[in-house]
């Protein structure tokens, strides 16, 4: 088979294999959009004695728990966070003994549920925080099929590569 050909048909698998790829990154992109669109953020610095509230409208309806996170920039000794229902009553509580803590929490009443992330230690910390429902398993599905289309999509270009490579230097 001539070079010219071969390079053609290596050229339309490329093509067919990036479409792949931009259909994982395209995928990748609404699955995150999907998984935290209900989700409230905050952030902020926080000095010795003080706290950082986050506050979200959960509905038992829409999900029955309801997930935090708070990301410190820096590691501060003495963070702590609590996690609030509708009537102020202390549902979860963690020490951050790293730069992340995560958790879930059941969702009992409709209301406003609040996160606080408080600061007893000696240092100011920069703190990241979100607060809001659980994702349902079809947004979650939605980050790992993305995934696998992606894997796919580059495995592609590597097998098209050495398809490439072994079919040119055969002629």
């Amino acid at each position: 088979m001539p070079t010219v050909q071969i390079m053609q048909k290596a050229t339309i698998l490329l093509v067919v294999i990036s479409g792949v790829v931009g259909l994982g990154l395209i995928l990748s992109f609404y699955g995150n959009q999907v998984l935290f669109e209900g989700l409230t953020n905050g952030e902020g610095g926080i000095s010795t004695g003080e706290e950082l509230v986050i506050s979200a409208d959960l509905k038992r309806a829409d999900s029955q728990n309801g997930i935090y996170a708070v990301q410190l920039l820096e590691y501060v000794d003495g963070m702590s966070v609590h996690v609030l229902d509708p009537f102020g009553n202390m549902i979860e509580s963690d020490n951050i003994d790293g730069d992340l803590s995560e958790g879930v929490f059941p969702v009992e009443s409709d209301g406003m549920y609040s996160m606080v992330v408080k600061n007893d230690g000696s240092e100011k910390a920069e703190v990241f925080g979100v607060i809001g429902p659980e994702p349902d398993a079809g947004a979650k599905s939605i980050g790992f099929i993305s995934l696998y289309v992606l894997v796919i999509g580059l495995a592609g270009m590597l097998g098209v590569g050495v398809f490439a490579f072994r079919k040119r230097k055969r002629t």
